[in-house]
């Protein structure tokens, strides 16, 4: 939302999106929207639909002077009116991950190239952002997968360890090396020879 948000900020619209490539990678989804885009968080385009799924399809960034006119158009935008719209790639390794776009409603107001080159620069920045919040996410759940696993085995070693020490019979353990070095040697030990562990 912040990188929608000061897009549109610092080229003077209301309107903006980024669309993110869906898991199963056949479609691209809306996942934050200002504007008129606000109600169509959800929202999904194929591969060469709209502008969003022209620049995922061709990784390449484009303006359309007027949406409402052009060809390549997703049918179910035709009530929004949008006029002057445009959408960047956002790239992560060598792929495209989502699409960055901001749009006009007034007839008046027309991107033009050097709009287009300031959203591409931006959106490089944002997509080193999205980046580094993906690996952020990663690693947090890399830990918490980590401690619990490491919750898991010591619990499994206090109860093996009750168990062990609970049962009526000595239990050791060596290392199997010339001198059998003993590793464990359960208490119950000292009740069966006189000697402690």
């Amino acid at each position: 939302q912040t990188i929608t948000s000061q897009a549109a900020q610092m080229l003077n619209t209301k309107h903006g999106f980024i669309y993110l490539v869906a898991p199963d990678g056949s479609e691209i989804e809306l996942k934050t929207g200002m504007g008129k885009f606000t109600d169509l968080i959800g929202f999904r385009l194929k591969q060469g639909e709209g502008i969003g799924g022209r620049v995922w399809l061709s990784g390449e960034p484009l303006i359309v002077h007027d949406y409402h006119a052009w060809e390549g158009r997703s049918i179910q935008f035709d009530e929004m009116c949008f006029r002057s719209a445009m959408g960047v790639p956002l790239v992560s390794g060598s792929g495209v991950i989502g699409v960055l776009g901001l749009a006009h409603l007034q007839s008046n107001k027309v991107y033009d190239n050097d709009d287009l080159e300031l959203l591409k620069r931006f959106a490089q920045l944002a997509s080193i952002a999205l980046d580094n919040a993906r690996l952020y996410t990663l690693s947090r759940q890399e830990l918490a997968e980590r401690k619990r696993i490491a919750d898991a085995l010591q619990t499994a070693q206090e109860k093996y360890r009750r168990l062990v020490e609970q049962i009526p019979a000595a239990i050791y353990l060596d290392l199997g090396d010339d001198y059998s070095t003993k590793t464990y040697i359960s208490p119950q030990i000292e009740k069966i020879s006189g000697y402690p562990a």
